[in-house]
């Protein structure tokens, strides 16, 4: 399989056996072989933020520490030409609730000609990509 982008609410629902796509999250890994899971340093800060409790706080280290040490990970730098392309997308897609994160994530699947994400936000589907969640 080519290269996968991961959204922030597969990690939440990899991790978290509460969310309602934990069964789904979970089932599909190893169904996924071949490129790497691609993400950015966006959702690095969403994963972080979603996991910013003090009960959850650990989890969310030993998550973050865990991509960015592994090799099946690419992590796309939030760099000014990314912010620049991403704040453009923001702003004309005013008919949109699309967050500035998804922005970013949608700059990057088109750049890297990434057409599936592991996601379970409805504004992937939007933007015209396959979501596999």
């Amino acid at each position: 399989m080519k290269n996968i982008f991961v959204d922030t609410s597969f990690i939440i629902a990899l991790f978290n056996k509460d969310d309602e796509f934990h069964a789904g999250a979970v089932a599909i890994l190893p169904k996924i072989n071949g490129g790497a899971f691609v993400l950015t340093q966006a959702i690095i800060l969403e994963i972080g933020n979603a996991f910013s409790s003090n009960k959850r706080k650990r989890a969310g280290v030993k998550i973050i520490k865990w991509i960015e040490s592994s090799e099946e990970f690419q992590i796309i730098p939030y760099d000014k030409d990314l912010h620049k392309k991403a704040f453009h997308l923001y702003e004309s897609r005013i008919d949109k609730d699309w967050s500035l994160t998804d922005c970013v994530s949608f700059v990057v699947m088109k750049d890297f000609k990434i057409e599936h994400a592991l996601a379970t936000d409805r504004h992937f589907i939007q933007a015209g990509f396959k979501c596999l969640l």
